[in-house]
């Protein structure tokens, strides 16, 4: 690596990096602990000669820089969620959950009674989403399993095993709002679990105490 020369404290020749932005971007910036907006840049080091940037040389990774604090961090802080996204995230497969436990108990025949269609509205706005029978009719469109599998892969890395074992919970709810568990409705459950990334003990010790809670409490 060639060394810096200065004369009087002016450097007469040394190594820089310079850097291009490229993009805006929100992302958790490591060194402020929050949701910060950002920009990507890129960066090539170059030879100087009296502060004038002569001789490219290596080209280094992007980067991102934190409007708020200034630190510079590398393109992986770009694969957290972000707080916003994660909420964002979390409604659709809230939504996709919801819909597809309705659709499972509309193919086994019992289809959509007043007691399921309050308890997925209950649901919905306890944990802070609007949600009325157009959404919902909107999302029974919507949802196939390669969708709903969509919707939860992004929580595999994101919820705790708390966290999947709540939401899976909260699916067993929906599902006994109007009698037993179905077939079709059990089978819904399991891919939801699996969506999830939970291991099937966990699923089916899940399902088990979640259906013993809801029948002793009815």
């Amino acid at each position: 690596m060639t060394k810096t020369r200065s004369v009087r404290r002016f450097k007469v020749h040394g190594v820089g990096v310079r850097t291009k932005p490229t993009n805006r971007v929100a992302f958790v910036c490591p060194c402020c602990g929050v949701d910060r907006d950002g920009t990507v840049v890129e960066q090539q080091r170059w030879y100087h000669v009296l502060g004038i940037p002569c001789v490219p040389l290596a080209t280094l990774d992007s980067a991102v820089d934190c409007d708020t604090c200034g630190h510079r961090s590398g393109l992986a802080v770009l694969e957290v969620l972000t707080a916003s996204a994660l909420t964002e995230y979390l409604a659709t497969a809230m939504r996709y959950a919801t819909a597809s436990m309705v659709k499972a108990s509309i193919a086994d025949g019992d289809g959509v009674t007043t007691e399921m269609l309050d308890e997925v509205f209950d649901l919905m706005i306890v944990s802070g989403y609007q949600y009325d029978e157009l959404t919902l009719a909107n999302d029974l469109s919507a949802v196939d399993e390669n969708a709903l599998a969509g919707a939860l892969r992004p929580l595999v890395e994101e919820l705790t095993p708390h966290g999947k074992q709540g939401f899976l919970h909260r699916m067993v709810a929906i599902a006994l709002a109007d009698g037993a568990l179905t077939r079709r409705e059990q089978m819904t459950l399991v891919q939801i679990g699996v969506d999830l990334g939970m291991a099937a003990p966990h699923i089916n010790g899940v399902l088990a105490s979640a259906v013993t809670h809801y029948q002793a409490a009815a």
